[in-house]
């Protein structure tokens, strides 16, 4: 088990430095280059490769896809600590909440349990949690232009949602493509294109010394708003922890953080979890994990509670022994250019996964992404891409 650990850090951590690789892209590779079938019955490997790889894309996204701050109201929160030259202190903060965040995901096994147990076949409950979060959202607003806005952000990535999760006949590969439309290319597009002043140098030391009472107390709530997340299908990480900065509208930028690495690393671990007992991933990597039958029976709890531990205190400790010479590498660079970079080698993945159809369908999903970055709004609203396909199907 060791040594699949090892490896799968390691394999990790190089992908997770690749800006916009997300974990499920990252398993349809896996399957196009028969990559399971090279490591058969290597469970371990694929469980830390998406552990290490989610800690180490904390780093390409501080640094890509940063607009200015004329912009501020949609940047998460790691581009406006960048903007601030305080880079390093975003990462380290998230690297804080994923190893608190790991250790209470553990703890809260037995009531993920308990909750699943109870909560499963009661689909108007999942409706009802999606309805309150979308009209959460739009009631919000304190004018009604703004409320009509955030009204049409949602609405436009739920109707182009429905036509490519549910209704889909033909896109390929609908929920990489639009993802990758709506959330990536929109700021990619903004940041190369918009003239910056001048160079953000970022310090290569901690501007932060993070209390211990604190990153702990911000992470065990980041787990528990996980579990609400996990139970929730088409909740993702940063709407969990926007629905809880609502409870605590003076939340800084630094709680954010390590509520939302927190929230993204029990996700994760909560995924594995659910597909073990209930044959129920939350992930779309578990669920492949699952069909290439990759997953452990749940009487080998003991060593995936191992592998976790494992996993996540390597990898945190490698980084954090590469972070500064990292920085330093970023300093010297042109970002624009490394963005442009980015830029062309996501679109190759695109024209890869894409026929003609697929590709207007692509263009549409990056004109709805540039809706939030017009009118000044958080990017987590385009969820509804998402929700609202999910609605319907529990409705």
């Amino acid at each position: 088990m060791i040594i699949e650990v090892i490896l799968g850090i390691l394999t990790g951590i190089v992908l997770g430095l690749i800006p916009s690789l997300h974990i499920n892209f990252v398993s349809y590779l896996f399957i196009s280059f028969s990559i399971f079938l090279i490591f058969p019955n290597h469970l371990f490997f694929f469980l830390s490769l998406s552990i290490s790889q989610l800690i180490t894309n904390y780093i390409p996204q501080t640094f890509f896809s940063v607009p200015n701050t004329e912009n501020i109201m949609s940047l998460f929160p790691l581009h406006r600590l960048f903007l601030k030259q305080q880079a390093y202190d975003g990462i380290f903060l998230c690297f804080l909440g994923s190893f608190f965040g790991s250790l209470f995901s553990i703890l809260l096994f037995p009531l993920l349990f308990l909750f699943f147990t109870f909560f499963i076949g009661f689909n108007f409950l999942i409706s009802f949690a999606i309805i309150f979060t979308i009209l959460s959202f739009i009631f919000s607003q304190k004018t009604l232009k703004e409320k009509l806005i955030i009204f049409l952000i949602i609405f436009s990535s739920g109707i182009l949602g429905l036509f490519t999760l549910k209704y889909n006949y033909f896109v390929k590969e609908p929920l990489f493509i639009c993802v990758m439309g709506l959330f990536t290319f929109p700021l990619l597009l903004k940041s190369i294109f918009e003239k910056n002043s001048k160079t953000i140098y970022q310090k290569t030391t901690l501007s932060i010394l993070p209390s211990l009472k604190n990153s702990s107390l911000y992470s065990f709530f980041g787990s528990l708003a996980s579990l609400f997340v996990i139970l929730v299908p088409s909740f993702s990480s940063s709407l969990g922890a926007v629905v809880f900065s609502r409870f605590k509208e003076k939340i800084s930028t630094y709680n954010y953080l390590i509520i939302f690495s927190s929230i993204s690393i029990s996700a994760l671990i909560f995924s594995y979890f659910l597909a073990m007992f209930f044959n129920k991933p939350r992930l779309g990597y578990f669920a492949i994990l699952l069909s290439e039958k990759l997953v452990l029976f749940k009487t080998d709890l003991v060593l995936y509670i191992s592998a976790i531990i494992l996993t996540v205190s390597l990898t945190i400790l490698i980084l954090l022994s590469l972070i500064k010479d990292i920085i330093l590498f970023f300093n010297s660079q042109n970002l624009n250019r490394l963005n442009l970079i980015v830029l062309i080698v996501s679109f190759i993945f695109i024209i890869y996964l894409s026929d003609f159809k697929t590709l207007l369908v692509f263009f549409l999903s990056v004109l709805i992404g540039f809706l939030p970055l017009i009118f000044n709004k958080s990017r987590v609203y385009l969820m509804g891409y998402i929700m609202l396909p999910t609605l319907l199907f529990y409705l």
